[in-house]
C-alpha cells in the first residue's frame, strides 16, 4: 500500500475518513458561514473524491490525487450542464526541511 500518510493527517482534521479502507464523512464549512456535508468511498488508487450530499446546491465535489511521495493536487468541482467542471485547483508541496546548524 502506498504511503499517504501525510495527506492523511491533513484529512483527519478535517473528516472522519478511514485513510486506509473504508469510507468517510466531512463537514465542511466555508468564509460565507455556510456548511456543506460531504461523503467518500475512500482511495481509490492515488485519487480520493468528497462527494457533496443530495441537498447541497449546485453538487460538489473535492477530488484529491496523489502526484508523487512530496506532492497533491485538490481540485474542487461543481456540477453544470450535467457533468462536474473544475473550478479551483490547489497543488501542495512538501517543503525540503532546512539544513541543521
Amino acid at each position: 500500500m502506498e504511503d499517504r500518510r501525510d495527506i492523511c493527517a491533513a484529512l483527519r482534521i478535517l473528516s472522519t475518513l478511514d485513510c486506509f479502507g473504508g469510507a468517510g464523512y466531512r463537514r465542511q464549512g466555508d468564509s460565507f458561514g455556510g456548511i456543506r456535508d460531504f461523503s467518500s468511498s475512500g482511495w481509490k488508487g492515488n485519487a480520493l473524491v468528497w462527494t457533496s450530499d443530495a441537498q447541497v446546491r449546485p453538487l460538489q465535489q473535492f477530488a484529491y490525487t496523489k502526484m508523487s511521495d512530496e506532492s497533491f493536487r485538490v481540485e474542487w468541482q461543481v456540477f453544470k450542464n450535467g457533468g462536474y467542471i473544475v473550478g479551483d485547483t490547489l497543488t501542495c508541496a512538501r517543503q525540503p526541511r532546512p539544513a541543521e546548524p
